[in-house]
């Protein structure tokens, strides 16, 4: 008859899920979370580091248990700069559940800010994080009863650990925080440091601030027009003749010369509309670094809220070229000697010059700007001084004339 082989039962076994395991940088350490299993009287968790001598990932390290009820643990022993990834296994008695490991994370501790009321500004320090490539600084404006959400100001390089806010606005409440970044890894931020406006505690009054807080302050607005938002505005540029001598030539010398000036009255306003190339190009970008070539500045602030600021640089005689004038570094309103040359080749007259002196004075920036930093006006006011002795044919003549030119730029469109 037939037969069948005896057979023995297995023990029973608890089938217990494999946790999802994420990690994220946080204020203390590496935070883990994971999903809670059913079945599951605790959980274990495992770390590994990586070493970046060997290049190797160590073995898994028993970090201790947490508690059925438990889905978070935070990692505090972790080194800024270092590399690590964790597992976790579902327990229960003597079962457990498979694992499997996160992504390497690098760790970026989260840098410790401070924030203070400047001369110029609200100065903003924070602390060095290891690993780090970059700093990002943010800023949240109090508005309506809440705060604004995270702006991000700028970004800083790993050697730098403070930035001064220069626009601001004295009744305005604010708070900042800063993050640790190295490419794709970034470091936790808390919740802001606050300061306040003479709301409360401290007055941001224009009238005392330094030399590099008004140049800065006007240098940002420039930029917002020229490298980012490319503004609207409207142009006009004219001239007025102030003086001329010319040896007997004056009154032929000075109808030529007007006719190819523009006065206030007959020159053309020009349209620039927001987002054009026009707007980066026909705005003049201020790239000037040598502050000595400031003479002095001023800022106050006018009864509707806004700030009124001047900055007057120091006299340039003539300046040859773009690229050789400080003041072709801040402003289009100068001339240079050859663009003179030129114009005195194009006469088809043979003109010696024997002597020259082209003198730019007193050129003064005056801008009404708004608390946050953008233009409502800008002038740019320059005297230019030409005395030149020059031979035609057999005869010598000196020349000596005084020019005002002025662009003024108005009704900015952001």
């Amino acid at each position: 008859g037939k037969s069948a082989s005896s057979y023995k039962a297995t023990s029973g076994i608890l089938f217990l899920a494999q946790p999802t395991v994420k990690i994220a940088n946080s204020s203390t350490g590496v935070k883990v979370t994971w999903n809670k299993i059913s079945g599951a009287k605790g959980y274990v968790v495992y770390s590994s580091s990586y070493n970046a001598s060997t290049k190797k990932w160590s073995s898994w390290k028993n970090r201790g248990a947490a508690a059925a009820n438990k889905t978070a643990w935070v990692d505090k022993s972790v080194k800024s700069g270092s590399y690590y990834k964790y597992t976790v296994k579902a327990v229960n008695g003597n079962y457990s559940s498979t694992y499997k490991s996160s992504a390497g994370l690098l760790y970026l501790a989260q840098p410790t800010v401070k924030v203070s009321v400047a001369e110029n500004g609200i100065k903003v320090n924070w602390s060095k994080s290891g690993g780090a490539k970059k700093y990002v600084v943010y800023r949240s404006v109090y508005d309506n009863g809440k705060y604004t959400g995270w702006k991000e100001m700028g970004s800083f390089s790993s050697s730098q650990t403070t930035w001064t806010d220069v626009n601001i606005s004295a009744a305005d409440i604010y708070k900042y925080t800063v993050r640790a970044v190295n490419n794709n890894a970034k470091s936790s931020f808390d919740s802001g440091k606050i300061i306040k406006g003479d709301g409360g505690e401290v007055s941001f009054e224009p009238a005392t601030w330094k030399k590099s807080t008004v140049f800065n302050f006007y240098k940002n607005a420039s930029a917002g027009i020229t490298d980012n938002d490319k503004a609207g505005y409207t142009l006009k540029q004219w001239q007025k003749l102030q003086n001329l001598e010319f040896e007997g030539l004056d009154d032929v010398m000075r109808e030529s010369i007007e006719s190819m000036l523009f006065s206030e009255e007959d020159a053309e306003s020009i349209v620039v509309e927001k987002g054009s190339t026009e707007a980066s190009q026909y705005y003049p970008k201020c790239i000037l670094t040598d502050l000595s070539k400031i003479k002095s500045t001023s800022a106050e602030r006018l009864s509707n809220g806004n700030y009124k600021i001047k900055i007057v640089m120091q006299d340039e005689d003539t300046p040859l070229n773009a690229s050789s004038s400080f003041l072709g570094k801040i402003t289009t309103n100068v001339v240079y000697w050859s663009d003179i040359e030129k114009a005195l080749k194009e006469t088809g007259i043979s003109i010696d010059v024997k002597d020259k002196s082209l003198n730019h004075k007193n050129f003064t920036i005056t801008a009404e700007m708004t608390p946050d930093g953008k233009f409502v006006s800008v002038r740019h006011y320059g005297e230019i001084d030409f005395d030149m002795t020059v031979a035609i044919m057999l005869s010598t003549y000196e020349m000596d004339m005084e020019i005002v030119s002025v662009i003024d730029y108005t009704d900015f469109k952001y």
